[in-house]
């Protein structure tokens, strides 16, 4: 197959869409499958163009074998509406200039990450023109989870947004969704035929396991967090509302993004909470960073439907027990397992109580947790058992 990807973010970046778009991209690549990439200057999740970028406009890069081709945007992480639109629209105007090269790969298949839900637009234009297949593939559902995290209030807007949405639904050869209850949602607008999951799931081989190690009565308990730092997760209110060092614990903290910056600044007005923030590594480090804790801590400000964070599937998979900060299918996949504790986005109180229940917990007891979180990652979780379906449906896609 021929199969060029459509995304807002690709390596350099961090985070779970870049990490999840060049897995794919390389694996079907390395499956003798011809690949390029379309993307964007690296901007995320700071909102500025990394410097080795800064004086580029459009050009195009070679990474593994694979052809990125870079095109400029409006970058922000801002928290308001307005300006994400504008970022959003700008990245929607920009990519349409891929036409040339498209129409010269003659793509099979044309990839569109979503969100933004405004670049599914560009690509089912492109796909039209260039006569390619257009697969959509849903991370999260807009503008569901931007209602579900208060960014829009407006009916009318929503309403608007709701509509675009199901029309590319209906436009897409095939739309793939990351979490059963995303496929629940797209199955109210087309068939489940033209569905199918694809979770963002874990390298077993990277994040491999390794043993709790004791801390009973010899240090406090080490918790971490390692992912964003923006408006879906607020990890600044957690630090507001929890203190750590009264939970005997330490909760260290790893990442970048939009709320970075104030985060700085309140722990270094209080810096006697037990918090501990440290600069964001890449992805290929961050076995390393969870080998060296007792528990990983997952946070969202609010329930999103169809969103599961992707640190959930890497602390199952290097075998450390899980502390959620949220709800929905991830929390319902983190019970069924037994691989950790759940409380209610917010709910600080239960939070607390969960940390002082699995410090509690004997150490071969913690190791259970962990045990059955590297059991259920091998076995339903792995990226290359995700991989072997999508490529089976694209295939489909070919020959229909």
């Amino acid at each position: 197959m021929k199969i060029a990807f459509l995304t807002p973010n690709y390596p350099p970046e961090r985070g779970a869409c870049a990490s999840r778009i060049h897995y794919t991209a390389s694996a079907l690549q390395k499956k003798g499958h011809a690949v390029e990439v379309f993307t964007f200057l690296p901007h995320y999740p700071t909102g500025k163009i990394l410097k080795e970028y800064r004086r580029k406009i459009c050009f195009s890069e070679t990474q593994e074998q694979i052809k990125i081709w870079r095109f400029p945007l409006f970058p922000t992480v801002s928290n308001k509406l307005i300006w994400r639109i504008i970022g959003m629209c700008s990245m929607a105007v920009s990519i349409l200039g891929a036409f040339f090269r498209l129409r010269k790969f003659k793509p099979d298949i044309i990839f569109v990450q979503s969100p933004p839900l405004l670049l599914g637009f560009s690509g089912w234009i492109l796909a039209r023109k260039v006569k390619a297949k257009f697969v959509l593939n849903l991370s999260d559902l807009w503008p569901r989870a931007l209602l579900d995290l208060g960014a829009v209030r407006s009916p009318f807007l929503f309403q608007i947004l709701t509509k675009s949405e199901k029309f590319l639904y209906r436009q897409a050869d095939l739309c793939i969704g990351q979490s059963e209850e995303i496929l629940i949602h797209l199955q109210h607008t087309i068939s489940s035929r033209k569905t199918v999951l694809y979770r963002t799931g874990t390298d077993c081989k990277l994040f491999f396991q390794t043993p709790i190690s004791n801390h009973q009565n010899e240090r406090p308990f080490r918790l971490v967090y390692a992912g964003l730092l923006g408006i879906a997760q607020d990890v600044l209110e957690l630090c507001k509302n929890l203190n750590f060092n009264n939970l005997n614990t330490e909760l260290h903290i790893y990442g970048d993004g939009a709320d970075r910056k104030k985060l700085e600044q309140y722990l270094e007005h209080n810096p006697n909470k037990g918090i501990f923030l440290h600069l964001a590594v890449n992805q290929t480090e961050v076995p390393r960073i969870l080998h060296q804790f007792d528990a990983v801590l997952v946070i969202q400000k609010a329930e999103v439907y169809g969103t599961f964070p992707s640190k959930i599937y890497e602390a199952m998979a290097v075998g450390r027990p899980i502390l959620q900060s949220g709800g929905g299918e991830s929390a319902d996949i983190i019970q069924h397992s037994s691989v950790g504790f759940v409380s209610a986005p917010k709910d600080y109180k239960s939070l607390a109580k969960n940390i002082l229940k699995i410090q509690n917990l004997t150490l071969s007891e913690q190791q259970r947790l962990g045990d059955n979180g590297r059991k259920t990652a091998l076995t339903f979780f792995d990226r290359k058992i995700q991989l072997e379906r999508l490529e089976k449906k694209l295939h489909e896609q070919i020959s229909s």
